[in-house]
């Protein structure tokens, strides 16, 4: 990997499984949206390849004992919807790359999106 990729926490799961977190944190600026939801798309499609292309087993060699490795992406005051849209397309983006033999590794891809947010309404 020729680039930087920001994954904001690695942990392995009680069950040893690997868990690659992104958070992304608003609120975002309306005008400025489209420009965050591309760069987040980027940075989805890093950790990903972070796993496929084995660099995840390179820095964490238990990962390959894994049974799973799952890329969660939790946003905070983000547009959640439009968040979730996007970490969908990318989902299936990624299982259909895995179903048709064009990912590299054979490691089982869980995913998981969780939107909250921290700003206090009252």
């Amino acid at each position: 990997m020729s680039h930087q990729v920001s994954i904001d926490l690695v942990t392995k799961l009680p069950n040893g499984d690997f868990a690659l977190t992104l958070v992304e944190q608003g609120p975002w600026d309306e005008r400025a949206t489209n420009r965050e939801v591309e760069r987040l798309q980027d940075r989805l499609f890093d950790c990903l390849e972070v796993v496929c292309s084995g660099a995840l087993f390179q820095r964490y060699p238990e990962a390959k004992m894994a049974g799973s490795v799952v890329i969660r992406l939790h946003c905070y005051d983000t547009p959640s919807e439009r968040c979730q849209r996007l970490f969908e397309a990318f989902e299936a983006h990624a299982r259909s790359s895995a179903s048709s033999g064009d990912a590299p590794t054979k490691m089982d891809i869980v995913f998981e999106f969780q939107a909250k947010s921290l700003i206090s309404t009252s």
